[in-house]
């Protein structure tokens, strides 16, 4: 016997706790260690420059994170893409009930 519509995942378009650790956690310190990389990789060609931790690791994570939540809000927790607009919810009231004559 075989179960149609058996998975792992009990909800729908429900993000797992592994997807949601990484895009929420994963992608900003990637971009955090982008910047610190390009950081040092300058720190070779001009040698006044220096490695800050603030500047090169923190403010790309942090605003990678921005973007991330941003997104996150924006699609529904990514159920639904960026441009696609909500499901209305069925307005029932009087007027719209009422047959137009």
């Amino acid at each position: 016997m075989s179960k149609e519509g058996s998975s792992t995942n009990t909800h729908h378009g429900e993000m797992s706790w592994t997807a949601r650790f990484i895009v929420f956690i994963g992608v900003p310190v990637l971009f955090g260690f982008g910047g610190f990389a390009i950081s040092y990789l300058q720190a070779f060609t001009d040698p006044l420059h220096k490695i800050d931790i603030t500047n090169d690791f923190v403010y790309p994570a942090a605003l990678a994170m921005l973007v991330v939540t941003v997104v996150g809000f924006r699609t529904g927790g990514f159920r639904r893409g960026i441009g696609q607009k909500p499901q209305p919810a069925m307005n029932l009231t009087a007027s719209s009930t009422k047959k137009k004559q």
